[in-house]
């Protein structure tokens, strides 16, 4: 099990393409403004990937999917809980976060029901409440981007399906077939900081800045591996 960052970041992408290869791609959507970068319907997202690990025998039919909000007596982003008796999940995202990152933090926990069941064999071992770490690698990341070395983020094996499900998530967030405009953004907001900033882009596609530039950094780090 390899807990070095950008290893898990292509271990994500790979399982974000094996991911739309089963359920297709018509859970994005267009702004009227442009049709180069989507917006992810996290409600259809939540509910092919129950369909796909139905189908896969993960989960028994029947199972349900409910996305919730309440306020967080610290800094999570969210929460997800498998009840296997009713074979339920719930997700609960702090309702203090704002609409990109509540979206960031929903498609993320969705990512971390999918890889629990098709990555792990025992899924939701360690607790059927799972707290997100987004928090943490934020601010783990923010010291490895200026870096091509592969360094280890993760402390536990239990972090490891955690962080896997955020750079799954990434992935589902900039479609491959989308990612050569998203990189000519990205060139542009270096070439020309003054007339483009990560936050535009991220206000264009509303996910949270922090997202964009940890993508820009690990797509300008990534020197030898072409996704």
């Amino acid at each position: 099990m390899n807990r070095n960052y950008y290893s898990l970041w292509v271990n994500g992408y790979i399982l974000s393409q094996d991911l739309l290869k089963d359920i297709g791609e018509d859970f994005y959507s267009y702004p009227v403004d442009t049709v180069e970068l989507p917006h992810i319907d996290y409600e259809s997202l939540g509910k092919k990937i129950l369909d796909n690990l139905i189908s896969k025998n993960k989960l028994d039919k029947g199972a349900s999917i409910d996305i919730r909000k309440r306020k967080f007596d610290n800094d999570l982003h969210g929460v997800i809980d498998f009840n296997k008796s009713t074979n339920k999940v719930t997700i609960t995202t702090n309702d203090r976060i704002n609409f990109c990152k509540t979206r960031f933090t929903v498609v993320k926990e969705l990512c971390q029901l999918y890889c629990e069941f098709v990555t792990s064999d025992k899924p939701f071992e360690k607790g059927a409440i799972i707290e997100n770490e987004i928090t943490t690698l934020v601010a783990k990341q923010a010291s490895l981007l200026d870096s091509s070395t592969d360094v280890e983020i993760i402390s536990s094996d239990s972090e490891y399906t955690e962080f896997l499900a955020y750079f799954m998530a990434r992935n589902l967030i900039i479609p491959r077939s989308n990612r050569e405009y998203f990189t000519y953004l990205m060139d542009f907001i270096k070439a020309s900081p003054e007339q483009l900033t990560p936050f535009d882009v991220a206000n264009f596609i509303k996910q949270p800045e922090f997202e964009i530039i940890a993508l820009h950094g690990v797509a300008a780090n990534l020197k030898e591996i072409r996704i």
